[in-house]
């Protein structure tokens, strides 16, 4: 237990370190990223007409009759397809904000622990790194490409987010891999 403890919090504060340097200190996600034209003109539509925070879609997909979504959306000509996060009040980068981030990655990060112990308690230290880095990869795969295919995020932007979900959880991969061994498991 005290392995998966320590691994979820210095997972997780290896992978917040790398959330900060990922997309505060280097400007990669920014290549990927598109502007609107007159972004203060749009930002007043969507504060006038988005009604509370969250996900907005254009066309809509709520309907009243029987018709498929999918058919409904995209028989809608002249409308451009639209994913949008709504945050009224704009972001926020709160002591909130970096905690709940925080616990999220200790969250991830001792999924990966128990993963480990359970599954690589025989395996070499390449083997373990290799075991994480591909769960990372997979997370970031799964996480990323559903939005490309069906929201538009575009390949640039996907290939960087998986590219970045993959370096977070390698190198939270380099702490876990050497942290949770056999020799450290039997010893415990």
């Amino acid at each position: 237990m005290f392995k998966v403890i320590v691994g979820s919090i210095v997972g997780g504060l290896i992978a917040t370190v790398w959330g900060f340097f990922s997309w505060g200190v280097f400007s990669w996600h920014d290549v990927a990223i598109n502007t609107f034209d007159n972004q203060k003109h749009v930002a007043q539509v969507i504060q006038d007409h988005a009604t509370v925070d969250g996900v907005y879609i254009i066309p809509s997909f709520r309907f009243n009759s029987k018709e498929m979504r999918q058919k409904k959306s995209c028989q809608s000509a002249g409308m451009p397809f639209v994913y949008a996060q709504v945050k009224k009040e704009g972001s926020t980068c709160s002591s909130y904000t970096h905690i709940c981030s925080f616990l999220s990655q200790c969250v991830v990060a001792c999924f990966l622990s128990i993963l480990l112990l359970k599954t690589m308690m025989e395996s070499k230290y390449g083997a373990r790194l290799f075991f994480v880095a591909m769960i990372g990869l997979i997370i970031g795969v799964g996480g990323v490409l559903p939005n490309w295919i069906w929201f538009g995020s575009g390949y640039r932007f996907s290939l960087i987010m998986i590219i970045d979900v993959f370096i977070q959880w390698f190198l939270v991969g380099l702490f876990l891999a050497k942290f949770i061994h056999p020799k450290s498991i039997k010893n415990a």
